[in-house]
């Protein structure tokens, strides 16, 4: 099975980087925010393999391929130990 989304990649006043998932039915567009650093679509399959591709037109921002596929790993696949 695979999970089709799209996503951001926000950066906090921190400086480190979050992933949000976001349903295909909702816009990259409504989750405007102004440290957005990069958007586009996801493919998470049941085996945890994450493909981040493509662009937001709405946000103007581009996929970061695998550096966005690492962060949405890590996030959401790492289990604390």
């Amino acid at each position: 099975m695979i999970r089709e989304c799209k996503y951001v990649i926000v950066s906090c006043s921190t400086g480190m980087e979050i992933p949000v998932l976001i349903p295909m039915a909702m816009g990259h567009g409504e989750m405007s925010h102004e440290n957005i650093v990069s958007a586009g679509f996801c493919s998470i399959k049941r085996d945890g393999k994450v493909s981040c591709y493509g662009k937001s037109a709405s946000l103007d921002k581009d996929s970061r391929g695998e550096d966005d596929e690492y962060l949405i790993k890590c996030f959401f696949f790492t289990r604390e130990k």
